[in-house]
C-alpha cells in the first residue's frame, strides 16, 4: 500500500475524547453569530498566504464564497501547524482552511470536507545537486540536511522517507526555500503546488505522495460540514472551483482529475488506514480479530443510511462485504502497536462517520464516475502486499455498481 494506507495511530492521538463528549451541532449558533470562524497557517501558498494586500489564495477564495453562501462573514484565525488538532478540538475556529491533507490520524478531531485538490510532497534542491540527489535514498542519508515545516504533514513524510537525514523544522514556512538557496540546507520538502513559486535557482524532484487537500470542519459541526459538502459540490457542478483550481495551481491539477472519483477513493482510504488500530485495540482488549456480530451491525446500518441516500441498498451492501473483507486481511497483519489512546469504541465512532461520507460521496458519483474510472483510481490509490489484487479489483466493480434508485 502505498504511503499513508495502514496508519498505525498509536502516538498519534494525545487527550482522544469520548463520542458523549462531542458536543450538539452548533451551526445554527453560528448564523445567530454571523461568523464563520476560519484557521488559518498563513504560510502555505498558493492556499493561502500574507501579501501587502491581506491574504489570498485558493483556500482564501473558497472559504470567502462558502461565508457568503452561507449568510456569514469571515474572521481569519492564525495558527501554527503543530497546533492545528488541538485548536481545532478546543473551538479555536469552525473550520480549517490551509491546504489541510486528509489524514486518517486528524478524523478523531475534525471532519473532512470533500477533496477539492491533490498535490504531492516534493523535494527542492539546487539544480546543481540535481544529480547527486536523483535517486530518493540520496536524501535519505546521514549528513544531509533537509528543511521542513514544522508541525504538518510535510514534517510527517520527512521523517517517514528519510529518517536517516537531519531534519531542520522550521516554525516560518515562508524560509523553507531560503534555506536552501543560502545553502544553510541541502534540500527543502515542500508541496508540488508550493513549489511552483520556488526560486529559479532551486529544481524539484518527482513527487514521494499523492496527497489530497480538504477543508478541516470542527468535529461537532456536522451539520456545517454537510452544507460545506453541499456548497463544494455546487462549486464543481458550475465549473468554479474548476476554474478556481487552473488559477491558484495551474498544472499541478493531475490530468483527468475527477473530484467525485477522489472523494471516494479518500474516504475507501480513510477506512484502510484505520484499520491497523482497530487489530491492535481488539488485541489489547483479548477480543477476537473476527467479529461477525459488529460486521452484521455495521451492513445493517448502511443499509439505513443507503435508503436515506437513495443509493441502492444490495448494491451498497455487496460494496461493504468487500470492504469488510478487506478490513480483516488488514486488521490480521499483527504489525501495528496497541494505541493507548485510539480507544476500539472511539474508532469503531470515527469509521461510522467515515461511512456515511463514503455513502454521500457515492451518492454524488453516481452518474458521473464509470467503471474504468474506478478500476483505475483503485490501482492508482492502493497498492499493498497485504490485499490481493483480485480482492482490490473486486472492491473497485463493487464501488462502480453503486447506483441511484428512484
Amino acid at each position: 500500500m502505498r504511503r499513508r494506507a495502514f496508519l498505525g495511530l498509536g502516538v498519534l492521538l494525545p487527550g482522544l475524547f469520548s463520542t458523549e463528549q462531542v458536543r450538539a451541532d452548533a451551526l445554527g449558533d453560528l448564523r445567530a453569530l454571523g461568523v464563520l470562524r476560519v484557521g488559518t497557517s498563513d504560510d502555505y501558498a498558493p492556499f493561502v498566504k500574507v501579501t501587502a494586500q491581506g491574504r489570498e489564495g485558493l483556500d482564501v477564495d473558497l472559504v470567502n464564497r462558502l461565508a457568503q453562501d452561507l449568510g456569514l462573514r469571515v474572521a481569519f484565525v492564525p495558527f501554527k501547524w503543530p497546533e492545528l488538532t488541538t485548536r481545532l478540538e478546543q473551538g479555536s475556529f469552525d473550520v480549517v482552511a490551509s491546504g489541510v491533507t486528509m489524514r486518517a490520524d486528524r478524523l478523531f478531531f475534525g471532519s473532512f470536507s470533500r477533496p477539492y485538490a491533490v498535490t504531492g510532497a516534493v523535494a527542492c534542491v539546487r539544480k546543481e545537486d540535481g544529480a547527486r540527489f536523483a535517486a530518493r535514498a540520496a536524501l535519505n542519508a546521514f549528513g544531509v540536511r533537509i528543511a521542513v515545516n514544522r508541525g504538518g504533514h510535510l514534517a510527517s513524510v520527512a521523517r517517514t522517507f528519510f529518517p536517516r537525514a537531519t531534519l531542520e523544522l522550521l516554525d516560518d514556512n515562508t524560509m523553507l526555500f531560503q534555506r536552501v538557496t543560502t545553502r544553510a540546507a541541502d534540500a527543502a520538502l515542500s508541496d508540488s503546488a508550493e513549489a511552483r513559486g520556488a526560486p529559479k535557482e532551486l529544481v524539484t524532484l518527482p513527487a514521494l505522495t499523492r496527497d489530497r487537500k480538504a477543508l478541516y470542519v470542527r468535529r461537532d459541526a456536522k451539520a456545517l460540514a454537510r452544507r460545506v459538502d453541499e456548497l463544494l459540490l455546487r462549486y464543481e457542478a458550475d465549473g468554479s472551483l474548476h476554474r478556481a483550481r487552473r488559477r491558484w495551481l495551474g498544472d499541478n491539477v493531475p490530468p483527468g482529475f475527477s473530484p467525485y472519483l477522489e472523494a471516494v477513493l479518500a474516504d475507501v482510504e480513510f477506512r484502510f488506514d484505520l484499520m491497523p488500530s482497530v487489530g491492535a485495540a481488539k488485541r489489547a482488549l483479548g477480543k477476537p480479530l473476527e467479529d461477525r456480530e459488529q460486521e452484521a451491525r455495521v451492513v445493517a446500518r448502511v443499509r439505513d443510511l443507503a435508503r436515506a441516500e437513495q443509493l441502492d441498498q444490495e448494491a451498497v451492501q455487496a460494496l461493504w462485504n468487500q470492504l469488510i473483507a478487506a478490513a480483516k486481511i488488514i486488521q490480521l497483519a499483527p504489525v501495528f502497536p496497541a494505541s493507548p489512546t485510539a480507544t476500539l469504541e472511539a474508532l469503531r465512532d470515527v469509521i461510522g462517520g467515515v461511512d456515511e461520507h463514503l455513502l454521500a460521496s457515492l451518492r454524488a458519483a453516481s452518474g458521473r464516475v464509470v467503471r474504468a474510472d474506478y478500476e483505475r483510481g483503485v490501482e492508482t490509490a492502493f497498492h499493498s502486499e497485504l490485499l490481493p489484487r483480485a480482492l482490490l479489483k473486486e472492491v473497485a466493480s463493487a464501488l462502480a455498481a453503486v447506483h441511484r434508485v428512484q
